[in-house]
């Protein structure tokens, strides 16, 4: 299981869905992705399932300045795509 430190110095292990969907091209472009992205973050209770988009580091870095304008500007629903992958 991949391990990443957060901005804390926190180690976090993340699971095979994780990986699965951190495999995946960015949802926003198609470049090759770099990181899945918990729509709903896990501090406020997101699991993984159902729950994560992938994204390349620049739209990645693009969604934390705010989710909502960055749904806007890409005429997005992260939660939606997050549920379709979920499905597959």
């Amino acid at each position: 299981m991949p391990k990443r430190k957060d901005a804390d110095g926190f180690h976090h292990t993340y699971g095979p869905e994780f990986q699965r969907v951190s495999s995946m091209d960015c949802c926003v472009c198609g470049k090759r992705g770099w990181w899945a992205h918990h729509v709903k973050t896990t501090g406020s209770g997101g699991r993984d399932h159902g729950n994560l988009v992938p994204l390349c580091v620049e739209h990645h870095t693009e969604v934390h300045k705010g989710q909502l304008t960055f749904e806007k500007k890409y005429n997005i629903v992260l939660g939606e795509v997050a549920l379709s992958l979920f499905e597959k």
